[in-house]
C-alpha cells in the first residue's frame, strides 16, 4: 500500500495594513494514495502577529500554542517541549524567538486520497507594530502538515509511525501603512466628449489604524484630453492646507493640469477611506495639443491615461 501524503498550503495575502484585521487560510490535503488517520498541521507564526479565531466550514477549531524562547519551545506553563505531543517521530517546528507554534487537528479521524482539500479560516489576525511589525519587512508563516496515527487508525508507532509532511509551506505577508486607489463612475470605463457628459473622480487614502502621515500629499495628473470641471473638488476626512488645480476651460498640458492637495498630519482609522477626495472632468473635443480627442472620421475611442499618487 502507497503511504498517505500530507499536504499543507497557506492562502496569505502579500500586503495588509499594520495594526489592522486581516485574513487568510490553510489547505490540508491528502496527495497520497491511501487514508490518513489523525490529520493535523502544525502552524508557525512570528512574534508580530497575533492570530485571530480558527474556524472549518464556519464551526470554531481549537489549538494548542506554545512560544519559542531563546532555549527552545515552552507550553502555556512555561515548561519545555522537546518532543512533539503526538509522538518523538514527527519533528519539532522550527522558529525564532518569540515565534508562537499552534498545533492544529482536523475535525475529522482521517483523509482518504480523494477527498477534496479542506481549508481552514484564520480570521480577525492582526499585524501588531507592539509586537515587532514594521512597515515594508515581509513576516513569514509556515505549516506542515501529518498524520499522528500513520495509515490505520491505531496508534502503533512500531509497525505504523506518524507521518509528516515532507518540507514546510510557507507564505509571507508585508505591513503597509498607505494606499491610494482612484475610481471614476464612468459607466464600462467610457464616456462621451463634452461637459454635459462630465465624470465624477473618487480618490480614497487609506491609512493603516493609529499610524500618522505628517505632511499627506495627493496628486493626480490628468492627461491632454480631459478637462476639470471648476468648483467640483471636494475633500472629506482631513483639512487642505494648499492645493494647487488644473487650469480650468480647456485641455492642459503638464503642469497646468495637475491636481496638487497638500494636507497637515492625518492618522488612520479603522475606516477603509480616511480620506476621500472627489472631482468632475470632462473629455473635451479637442485635447491640449490641439488636436482632435475623437477621430470624426473614424470614431474609433483614445485612452485617457489618468494617475495619480500618494506621499
Amino acid at each position: 500500500i502507497m503511504p498517505s501524503t500530507p499536504v499543507t498550503s497557506i492562502n496569505l495575502p502579500s500586503e495588509e495594513f499594520i495594526n489592522e484585521k486581516f485574513d487568510f487560510s490553510v489547505k490540508f490535503d491528502n496527495t497520497g494514495s491511501s487514508e490518513g488517520y489523525g490529520p493535523y498541521f502544525d502552524l508557525v507564526v512570528p512574534k508580530a502577529i497575533n492570530l485571530g479565531t480558527a474556524s472549518y466550514l464556519g464551526a470554531p477549531i481549537s489549538s494548542i500554542q506554545y512560544t519559542r524562547t531563546a532555549t527552545g519551545w515552552v507550553d502555556g506553563s512555561g515548561t519545555s517541549v522537546t518532543v512533539h505531543p503526538y509522538g518523538s517521530g514527527i519533528a519539532l517546528p522550527t522558529g525564532a524567538t518569540g515565534d508562537k507554534w499552534y498545533l492544529v487537528q482536523l475535525p475529522f479521524g482521517s483523509f482518504v486520497a480523494d477527498q477534496p482539500p479542506a481549508e481552514l479560516q484564520f480570521s480577525g489576525n492582526t499585524l501588531s507594530k507592539p509586537d515587532g511589525a514594521q512597515v515594508g519587512t515581509g513576516l513569514n508563516l509556515k505549516t506542515r502538515g501529518g498524520f499522528r496515527y500513520g495509515n490505520d487508525a491505531l496508534d502503533n508507532v512500531g509497525t505504523d509511525p506518524a507521518i509528516q509532511q515532507s518540507g514546510t509551506a510557507t507564505g509571507t505577508i508585508t505591513p503597509k501603512v498607505l494606499e491610494l486607489t482612484k475610481t471614476s463612475d464612468a459607466p464600462e470605463t467610457e464616456t462621451a466628449t463634452g461637459e454635459n457628459f462630465a465624470r465624477t473622480y473618487t480618490l480614497n487614502v487609506n491609512i493603516a489604524n493609529g499610524e500618522k502621515i505628517d505632511s499627506l500629499k495627493v496628486s493626480d495628473f490628468l492627461p491632454k484630453n480631459l478637462v476639470y470641471l471648476p468648483g467640483t473638488l471636494s475633500v472629506t476626512g482631513a483639512t487642505l492646507t494648499s492645493s494647487e488645480l488644473p487650469t480650468p476651460g480647456a485641455a492642459q498640458n503638464a503642469p497646468n493640469n495637475d491636481f496638487v492637495l497638500n494636507f497637515g498630519s492625518v492618522t488612520g482609522t479603522d475606516s477603509d477611506s480616511d480620506v476621500v477626495i472627489t472631482y468632475k472632468a470632462y473629455a473635451p473635443k479637442i485635447d491640449a495639443n490641439n488636436a482632435a480627442v475623437i477621430d470624426a472620421a473614424t470614431g474609433d475611442d483614445r485612452k485617457a491615461l489618468n494617475e495619480s499618487q500618494v506621499t
